[in-house]
């Protein structure tokens, strides 16, 4: 979970740092460039709600399997008794 947050921090400050450096050197007027960064920006919020909705659903998972263990874990504890 821990090399997952990093990784996650990682590719947002790695999309910042490409997003400024690119308007820096952008070819293009500032109108286009402007048009085509709020369409990037747009895409990447989508993919980022779409992101934050599989980790959701995947610590779902996680905690109901851990949720599982425990009781596992506590039945053969009283078991042992």
């Amino acid at each position: 979970m821990k090399r997952l947050k990093y990784f996650l921090k990682g590719v947002i400050w790695g999309s910042i740092i490409g997003a400024v450096v690119g308007l820096l050197y952008a070819p293009r007027k500032g109108e286009v460039t402007r048009r085509i960064w709020g369409r990037k920006a747009k895409k990447l919020k989508e993919k980022g709600k779409e992101l934050a909705e599989e980790l959701k659903e995947k610590t779902k998972e996680l905690a109901k399997e851990a949720k599982k263990i425990a009781e596992e874990i506590k039945e053969a504890t009283k078991e042992e008794e």
